[in-house]
């Protein structure tokens, strides 16, 4: 990849990274491929060991 097409990456990047930040559900993860972007999200997590309380 040459250095121009990098540096468009990034841009094109950042600006998805912000436009999610200030407009996505902050509990989901996204994930952009070139062939197509995964919105999962976790309803609940239970844990499978027993956790130490303070």
């Amino acid at each position: 990849m040459d250095q121009r097409m990098n540096k468009d990456v990034i841009e094109h990047a950042r600006a998805i990274s912000n436009w999610l930040r200030h407009s996505a559900n902050p509990y989901v993860s996204i994930e952009i491929t070139d062939a197509d972007v995964k919105v999962t999200s976790v309803e609940e997590s239970v844990p499978t060991t027993e956790v130490e309380k303070s």
